[in-house]
């Protein structure tokens, strides 16, 4: 197989998987829009989240923070956002401190606030039932054009 058919191979596979791959050659070309959607909508959330246990870290490029002990321990879940299923029990025993999340939202899911924030309204509502407190240090938030490729994937910090 020649090198050529082998790229559009892979484009190919990325793509049935919800991703297109040649949209991340510009960076962060797949990003929900910051100024317009994600950032008023964290604004807006940041209130009621602190009151469910979640507090938002700042605006940063990484979350820092000192190593304690033996190191953290990572546990990832990856959860439906328009209808999270969380296992609560689960949660609880994760017994997280911070998180890092990665959001695929569907295009029509990402170009309003309003729509966005209420997908995350939903997400975190579901998982604060665990009545676990923790801090998300770390966000990103993607664009799919398939709506079946939505996901939210966590690295939960204990």
């Amino acid at each position: 197989m020649s090198t050529k058919q082998e790229f559009w191979d892979n484009v190919s596979k990325y793509r049935e998987m919800g991703m297109d791959p040649l949209r991340w050659v510009a960076g962060c070309a797949v990003k929900v829009d910051l100024d317009t959607v994600v950032y008023p909508s964290l604004h807006n959330l940041k209130p009621s989240l602190k009151q469910m246990g979640i507090s938002l870290g700042e605006r940063v490029d990484a979350d820092i923070f000192p190593l304690t002990g033996d190191g953290p321990t990572i546990t990832r879940r990856i959860y439906n956002p328009s209808d999270p299923q969380i296992d609560l029990d689960d949660l609880k025993q994760i017994n997280p401190k911070r998180a890092i999340s990665l959001l695929q939202v569907f295009q029509k899911n990402a170009e309003k606030q309003e729509k966005f924030q209420a997908l995350l309204s939903t997400l975190y509502t579901s998982i604060s039932k665990s009545d676990v407190h923790f801090a998300v240090g770390k966000g990103h938030s993607i664009i799919t054009g398939f709506p079946e490729a939505e996901f939210a994937l966590f690295d939960f910090i204990s």
